[in-house]
C-alpha cells in the first residue's frame, strides 16, 4: 500500500483513529459492556497497515470498525447522553461537551 491508498483507506467512513477509538471505549465502558468488548477486541487487533517507511507512531494507528448497524447506533446514543449530560446547566456548551460531540459526529457518520 503506498501513502495515497493509505490516506485513502483512513479516510473511510468506517476507519477512526487509535486515539478517539480509546476515547470511545472510556464513555462506552459506562454504559454497554457488550459493545466496549467489541470495540476493545478492534483496538487489540492488528491497525490498517502503514506505508513502508511510513513515520507515524502508534498513537497515529488507524482501525477499520466492523460493528453492526445496531451496534453503532447504539455507540452513537451513548456518545450523544454523554454529550448532553456534559454541557452546563445554563444550557453553554463545555470542553467536554465539545470533546464528545466530536465523537458524536464520527459515529454518526459510520
Amino acid at each position: 500500500m503506498n501513502q495515497t491508498e493509505y490516506k485513502k483507506m483512513c479516510q473511510r467512513s468506517n476507519v477512526i483513529s487509535r486515539v478517539l477509538l480509546e476515547e470511545t471505549i472510556r464513555v462506552i465502558r459506562k454504559c454497554d459492556t457488550d459493545i466496549e468488548k467489541k470495540l476493545q477486541a478492534i483496538l487489540n487487533s492488528a491497525p490498517i497497515p502503514t506505508p513502508l517507511h511510513h513515520q507515524g507512531h502508534r498513537q497515529d494507528d488507524h482501525f477499520e470498525i466492523d460493528l453492526s448497524d445496531e451496534e453503532k447506533q447504539a455507540v452513537t446514543g451513548f456518545l450523544f447522553d454523554v454529550e448532553a449530560s456534559a454541557v452546563s446547566d445554563n444550557g453553554e456548551t463545555t470542553l467536554q461537551a465539545s470533546r464528545f460531540s466530536v465523537l458524536v459526529d464520527i459515529w454518526n457518520a459510520m
